[in-house]
């Protein structure tokens, strides 16, 4: 990859942070509806959401949902890690969960979702959100701490490039896992040929 040129701003410079729909009280409570709600355990790394998976719930007529959309980043706000997805188009009205934070970068930004994500999981960034967040037992991420965040910016066609690269990386943990896993289980059936007698087929 060649050299790469950086300017270093604030989250808030190119992007705008909001809170996840308010819901009050527990969300499995509320009565079955159309509309998809993403909670934290949906927010992961790598991947996208399992969307037929998600809750779908009737919401409240409290306040007009501001519906997630295609390229909105989300991230946990509670916890030692504050995990962010780049949000593929939703096949359909969803709303984030109250202890989601919705980035939505601004027009005409040169910013790529996923290179944003890709940042803000990274250990200087999580080592940052950190040491901002509040709560001794359990941390809790502020939006005033999110939106100091600094975050930098290369050219869009960089920005691909690292995407693509922690891409590739993901799919290659995934496979080694999966190898681990197979060596694992060789070995626990070459253990038990030893207590039960019997010949491994």
């Amino acid at each position: 990859m060649p050299d790469i040129a950086l300017s270093k701003i604030r989250l808030n410079d190119v992007a705008e942070v909001r809170s996840g729909f308010p819901f009050r009280g527990a969300i499995d409570s509320l009565p079955p509806g159309d509309v998809m709600v993403l909670q934290v355990r949906d927010v992961t790394v790598n991947g996208s959401p399992e969307w037929p998976n998600l809750l779908r719930k009737e919401l409240p007529n409290s306040r007009a949902p501001d519906f997630l959309r295609g390229g909105d980043v989300l991230i946990t706000t509670r916890g030692r890690r504050n995990d962010a997805l780049a949000l593929p188009v939703p096949p359909g009205e969803a709303v984030a969960a109250t202890n989601l934070f919705v980035i939505r970068i601004l027009e005409r930004t040169p910013l790529l979702p996923a290179f944003l994500a890709w940042q803000i999981n990274q250990r200087p960034a999580q080592d940052f959100l950190m040491a901002a967040a509040t709560g001794s037992h359990i941390l809790n991420l502020t939006r005033p701490a999110l939106e100091s965040l600094p975050i930098v910016l290369c050219d869009l066609e960089q920005q691909q490039q690292i995407v693509d690269l922690a891409s590739s990386i993901a799919q290659e943990q995934v496979v080694l896992q999966r190898l681990i896993e197979n060596r694992q289980e060789q070995m626990d059936a070459l253990a038990s040929t030893f207590l039960t007698g019997k010949t491994i087929a």
